[in-house]
């Protein structure tokens, strides 16, 4: 198949469909939405777009509890903008990673990432500041206090 002048906006919609898929719910359609514009990213040689797209699918395998495919995914989104040189893009990636690993009882895996993630939101002034800084706070308790890392744990299932 050629490009054609259509495909970046086909790319967006993909993914934006994704979107209102998977918060709607209907996660194996966001998937196929979001592999859409995966295939077109990659056939733009859009690499932003393609870390953004493996972020939204691992992001919907999280939701779906699938750690891991949502790891897999999220590590590559991370490995595609590190390659760029993309900051912002590779720390969207680490903020879902962590909460991969946060869930799967990884806390010192998560507390790492999300340490990346709130120097990130201090360097760019990010909105999310307050909110994730509390987040590694929390898990930093945890990783101190084994039996409350336990009880925890124990309250998600």
């Amino acid at each position: 198949m050629t490009k054609t002048h259509d495909e970046p906006a086909q790319a967006v919609l993909f993914s934006d469909l994704g979107l209102v898929a998977r918060e709607t719910g209907h996660f194996e359609e966001a998937i196929q939405l979001y592999e859409r514009s995966l295939e077109l990213m990659r056939r733009l040689g859009n690499l932003g777009g393609v870390a953004d797209a493996w972020r939204m699918i691992g992001r919907t395998f999280l939701i779906q509890k699938r750690y891991d495919e949502a790891t897999a995914c999220c590590q590559t989104s991370q490995s595609v903008a590190e390659r760029l040189r993309d900051e912002l893009r590779a720390g969207g990636a680490r903020y879902v990673l962590a909460q991969c690993y946060e869930d799967m009882g990884r806390l010192q895996d998560a507390a790492d990432l999300l340490e990346q993630v709130v120097h990130m939101d201090r360097k760019y002034h990010l909105p999310k500041l307050e909110e994730n800084t509390q987040r590694l706070r929390t898990l930093r308790a945890r990783l101190a206090d084994p039996y409350q890392a336990r009880s925890h744990r124990g309250m998600q299932a």
